[in-house]
């Protein structure tokens, strides 16, 4: 993840002055209706990452935002990035809600997690594997509806920004970005459905020993057609139990299976 001593420091202030002319300095209600207004031409997540970063600018100078929800076993999935770069998204990508139980709790729940300094905000002081947020300042702030957690939004700052105020501006923020972040995982989920991802299908309780079989191939990286001649049955039955390991693990492909997989100690990594 890029640090803010590996920024181009000669970019900032033109992209101070982007800012300051693309986007009024909003808050409090002014920001609800704003991004109610944006996403009603339905922006992909990236263009609303970047928008957020554009209208909390003048107020909080914010220089990435990523959104990203959580499969139903707690992984966290990108959605939308402004500002971060591939290295910080996949970090992200690999980061496990379950096995950050601070930080989910706090998600959970509906509070925002900072690492701002200080007492009274929730740090991540001594948690192995948030070296992705630990770089700040940095805040995590819940999307949520009354009935489901989704995701969140990652926000880092130039400057430690005045973190009550900004709180308040993000919950006028979270609301519809939680409606709209829940319609679009709920087609996503439908047209994978359609498209034969075996959503419909029961989650396994555990994994076979010819689904352990298959994952521990896929991380080596073989194919289906590698898969099938090895275990012995058919590219069909291999598709069968790799779409079975997406379902017990929550995932949608084979690297954040074994990403995951190996970090709850299903796989073993090779010496």
């Amino acid at each position: 993840m890029n640090s803010l001593t590996d920024l181009d420091l000669a970019v900032l202030p033109r992209t101070t002055s982007q800012y300051s002319t693309a986007a009024p300095a909003l808050s409090g209600p002014e920001l609800t209706i704003d991004i109610v207004n944006f996403l009603l031409v339905r922006p992909s997540f990236d263009d609303i990452a970047q928008h957020l970063c554009a209208v909390l600018f003048a107020h909080y100078q914010p220089w990435s935002a990523t959104i990203f929800t959580c499969s139903d076993r707690g992984l966290a999935r990108v959605l939308g990035d402004f500002g971060s770069g591939p290295n910080s998204t996949d970090s992200l990508s690999g980061f496990d809600c379950t096995t950050h139980s601070p930080v989910a709790r706090a998600l959970f729940q509906g509070a925002a997690v900072t690492n701002f300094g200080g007492a009274g905000n929730s740090g991540v002081q001594g948690m192995h594997g948030l070296d992705w947020f630990a770089q700040g300042p940095a805040i995590l702030y819940p999307l949520s509806t009354p009935s489901r957690f989704l995701g969140a939004v990652h926000m880092r700052f130039l400057d430690v920004p005045e973190s009550d105020s900004l709180i308040k501006d993000l919950a006028c923020v979270a609301p519809p970005l939680a409606l709209h972040l829940a319609s679009s995982v709920t087609a996503q989920d439908g047209h994978q459905g359609h498209a034969g991802s075996g959503n419909h299908l029961p989650i396994p309780d555990e994994l076979s020993a010819r689904q352990l079989q298959v994952l521990t191939l896929m991380s080596e990286h073989k194919t289906n057609a590698q898969i099938s001649r090895i275990i012995g049955f058919s590219e069909s039955t291999v598709r069968q139990e790799t779409m079975a390991i997406f379902r017990f693990l929550g995932v949608h492909d084979r690297r954040d299976a074994v990403k995951l997989a190996t970090s709850r100690g299903i796989l073993i990594p090779a010496a």
